[in-house]
């Protein structure tokens, strides 16, 4: 099934769905490209290219948590674990 198939059996609207997506796509591959070529720009620091990828990271965790966490209360999926659901609002809570 494709994206919008799978949006169109969750009963969400396609159109907003899609500009979700192209939301998050831009968040999630603009920013760790755009850190990447200021890293290559400044090849002869090792410590640089440590510092940036300890701030990808984070970034994308924070994301990810704070996506799963939105999904979650939009869908109405609750965590199996109390201990996953404290991970996530965590990082979550970062993220914003």
């Amino acid at each position: 099934m494709s994206q919008v198939e799978i949006a169109e059996k969750r009963g969400m609207n396609v159109g907003e769905f899609n500009g979700i997506y192209k939301l998050l796509s831009n968040h999630v591959h603009s920013t760790p490209s755009s850190i990447r070529s200021v890293v290559y720009a400044r090849r002869d620091s090792k410590e640089m290219d440590l510092v940036f990828t300890r701030l990808i990271l984070n970034y994308v965790a924070s994301l990810l948590a704070n996506m799963i966490w939105t999904i979650g209360e939009m869908w109405g999926i609750e965590f199996a674990k109390d201990e996953s659901r404290d991970i996530v609002l965590i990082y979550s809570d970062e993220f914003i």
